[in-house]
């Protein structure tokens, strides 16, 4: 959504398979101003654990974003041109 992207792409589903939070590349642990894969594994599961509606709420934004944006997209075909032999 940030119009940058990266590997490995990590998504976090709630269970009716909405996503609530995306990433690119966590390092194992925190380091560079970076959340660690570990940490941020643990941070979800706390909020899951705790107040599960909010996640529910922020996939439910997040899905109607990505609605949006896909919606002012016109169809596009790819354009084939057949070789001359």
């Amino acid at each position: 959504m940030s119009g940058s992207g990266g590997w490995p792409m990590s998504v976090f589903l709630t269970p009716e398979q909405k996503p609530f939070f995306a990433g690119t590349y966590f390092p194992k642990s925190s380091r560079y101003g970076r959340p660690g894969f570990l940490q941020l594994l643990q941070k979800i599961a706390e909020v899951w654990r705790k107040d599960p509606e909010s996640l529910a709420l922020q996939a439910e934004e997040l899905v109607g974003a990505v609605r949006n944006e896909a919606a002012k997209e016109s169809p596009r075909g790819v354009e084939m041109e057949a070789e001359e032999r």
